[in-house]
C-alpha cells in the first residue's frame, strides 16, 4: 500500500485562514426614561421607555391623575437593553375576553 498525501493528511497543504473582519460596533440606543406617578411615598404607576414615549406617558398620567407628583428621570446606560414595554392601554388589548 502506497501512501499519497492528501490534503487532509500533507501538513503543506493547510493554509492559515484569516480572522473573520471585527464587527461594527452596535448602532447607539436612543435615550430612555424613567417615569413614576407618586401618591404620597408610594409609586402606583412606573414605565420606562424611550424618551418620546415617556414624555407621552408622563403627559398622559399628568392628565389623568391631576394633582399627584410625577417624576421623570434618564435611565442610566446600564438599564438600557430589553424592550420597551408598551403602554397600559395597549397592554389591554392583547387581553382576549372569556
Amino acid at each position: 500500500m502506497i501512501d499519497v498525501p492528501t490534503p487532509r493528511t500533507d501538513p503543506s497543504a493547510v493554509t492559515e485562514q484569516e480572522p473573520p473582519p471585527p464587527q461594527p460596533p452596535p448602532p447607539p440606543q436612543p435615550p430612555r426614561a424613567w417615569v413614576r406617578v407618586w401618591f404620597g411615598e408610594h409609586v402606583i404607576a412606573d414605565y420606562r421607555a424611550e424618551a418620546g414615549l415617556a414624555a407621552r406617558y408622563a403627559e398622559a398620567m399628568s392628565r389623568r391623575f391631576t394633582g399627584l407628583r410625577i417624576t421623570t428621570e434618564p435611565l442610566p446606560d446600564s438599564t438600557v437593553g430589553g424592550p420597551s414595554r408598551p403602554l397600559p392601554g395597549e397592554r389591554l388589548w392583547d387581553v382576549t375576553p372569556r
